[in-house]
């Protein structure tokens, strides 16, 4: 029995969600979690019962209890309560708790947090699906953007309109990964930072983005500890928060950008609520902005949640800062009063015993190359404008438009395979693992507008991001064949299945 209570605690150690399991009288013999009970510590639980703690929900919690031991079969119940004036929500799902010989010693119980999830799923699942039309439609408006720019004289006057065309464009992208970021559906490249080296390098930035009228301070922890973090994205995180809190100073302010090394505690649970025990960097950007009642606060990291007035605002900044927090192990938090400020306070976990990292290195320069290259692109437009692109960079091309049309087609040497990681029948991953028996010195660099499984990346390859233009494309592929580290857009490098 104790083996098996060992054995129980070393699994839901390794969930976020709320884990216990009660004796036949009902008294919670293990509890894990890092979020309340009905308003409840989860620590207070542990040797309780439902009635010395929360008599309210006593009753309709012990009958569950008593159905799943009289039945040996699990069911679900939702079960809602409010604190502090909001409702929330709870499913909990029941089975028996069993000894070896198959008795049935008490309940074992799965409880998660559902208030608003179901809106949140689904706004996701139509992020992801938008992302993934958009993101073919804006590569080809980019790159053809491009090869138009090129073919024209420096003084013809279309250069200036195809310059507004691409820069439109950049901006849909960027919604896009707004999008992809509060649903935690975008490629993150995380990498060892020294997050006061990014705040130096980005701090004209930052200010630049709440003009004159609002005096910025930075203040750095000297002995900061290192976070593990994708560069690039944590810049749009602190971009966000900033003109989040340039729009709350419209008449000018006071900004402050501080790091600091933190360490959270079961006890700090109401303060950073959901953020597990132990060390982490802490990023807080304060202002003397209107600040924001109870209830904006609580809705503030909602998708297309904003108080601007209608056409002012997307709703997505927030909510983008939110998903790449999470996505990055940490959490993001809001404190604020009508009149008073804000404050948005971000925790990452800390590396122990890190070395110091480098910041990604600067893109190469020379996109030229003369190399034979397989693109595999189910979308025509792609297909035609990247293969397009490519050849008038010198590469040798070899064009398909399924995974089985490319095996086909690999007869002879080749040096990059360039594929869509998802594609209807063999997918990219597939596709370079069948290609490597014949071609087992060949670089692989896999594009997708659908980013939300990173874990089919085979180790050793390259990913670029749709949407994508000529300037980056090319780069990423020069990158991959020469095996330039660090590359930001392209992410690591080397051969397939390294």
């Amino acid at each position: 029995m104790r083996q098996q209570h060992a054995l129980l605690k070393a699994i839901v150690e390794e969930t976020s969600d709320v884990v216990f399991v009660k004796d036949l009288d009902g008294r919670y013999i293990l509890v894990h979690g890092t979020t309340d009970i009905n308003g409840v510590p989860i620590n207070a639980f542990l040797g309780h019962t439902d009635e010395e703690l929360v008599p309210q929900f006593a009753p309709m919690r012990r009958a569950s209890d008593l159905r799943v031991i009289a039945s040996g079969k699990a069911e679900t119940i939702e079960q809602e309560y409010v604190k502090d004036g909001t409702r929330y929500t709870f499913m909990v799902t029941k089975a028996p708790y069993r000894a070896p010989d198959g008795s049935i010693l008490g309940v074992l119980g799965v409880a998660r947090e559902v208030t608003g999830i179901q809106k949140m799923v689904a706004v996701g699942r139509l992020a992801g699906g938008l992302a993934h039309n958009f993101n073919n439609l804006l590569t080809a408006i980019l790159s053809f953007a491009s090869l138009a720019e090129e073919s024209l004289g420096r003084d013809h006057p279309a250069r200036a309109d195809l310059g507004e065309i691409y820069r439109a464009a950049e901006e849909a992208a960027v919604l896009t990964r707004q999008m992809l970021a509060f649903s935690r559906q975008q490629v993150m490249t995380p990498c060892p930072v020294d997050l006061n080296d990014l705040l130096r390098r980005e701090e004209r930035l930052l200010k630049g983005l709440v003009g004159e009228r609002v005096t910025t301070t930075v203040v750095l922890d000297p002995d900061l500890a290192i976070v593990e973090v994708d560069p690039g994205q944590f810049v749009q995180v602190l971009i966000n928060l900033v003109v989040n809190a340039g729009h709350a100073m419209e008449n000018g302010g006071q900004l402050w950008i501080e790091t600091a090394n933190a360490r959270v505690t079961p006890a700090d649970a109401d303060r950073v609520p959901g953020l597990p025990p132990g060390c982490y960097v802490r990023v807080a950007v304060r202002d003397t902005g209107v600040g924001m009642d109870d209830a904006t606060r609580r809705r503030v990291f909602e998708p297309f949640f904003t108080t601007k007035p209608e056409g002012q605002g997307t709703g997505l900044g927030l909510s983008s800062v939110y998903g790449i927090v999470k996505q990055s192990h940490g959490g993001v938090y809001a404190e604020s009063a009508l009149g008073a400020g804000s404050e948005f306070a971000v925790y990452l976990p800390a590396i122990e015993a890190a070395a110091r990292s480098q910041l990604p290195l600067a893109p190469i320069v020379t996109p030229e190359g003369h190399e034979t290259i397989l693109f595999v692109e189910d979308n025509p437009a792609v297909r035609h404008v990247v293969a397009r692109l490519l050849a008038e960079s010198g590469y040798h091309v070899l064009v398909a438009a399924s995974g089985s049309e490319a095996l086909d087609l690999a007869h002879g040497p080749i040096d990059l395979v360039i594929s869509d990681l998802v594609m209807p029948g063999m997918g990219g991953r597939m596709l370079v693992n069948r290609l490597r028996t014949g071609h087992p010195r060949a670089r692989a660099l896999f594009i997708s507008g659908v980013e939300h499984d990173t874990s089919i990346v085979p180790s050793g390859t390259a990913f670029l991001p749709k949407p994508f233009g000529a300037d980056a494309l090319l780069r990423a592929v020069r990158a991959v064949l020469d095996g330039t580290p660090g590359h930001p857009s392209a992410g690591p490098v080397g051969p397939p299945g390294a």
